[in-house]
């Protein structure tokens, strides 16, 4: 059985999951959208949530 990784937030960001045959089969890959008229923080603040997500859920963030 394959491990999914659901999350319930309650933020304002927007993503979709993107899926072969865009990602290799079996993987699975997530859609960001960034618009030119955001703000470094907003942007800085997507990241680290996402960060903190991926550790708390034992993923690998990279370096």
């Amino acid at each position: 059985m394959k491990e999914k990784l659901y999350v319930n937030i309650r933020q304002v960001f927007f993503t979709s999951a993107v899926f072969s045959p865009v990602v290799a089969q079996g993987k699975a890959a997530i859609r960001i959208t960034l618009r030119a008229d955001m703000e470094t923080t907003l942007i800085r603040h997507f990241c680290e949530f996402i960060s903190e997500l991926l550790r708390t859920h034992g993923r690998d963030i990279g370096s």
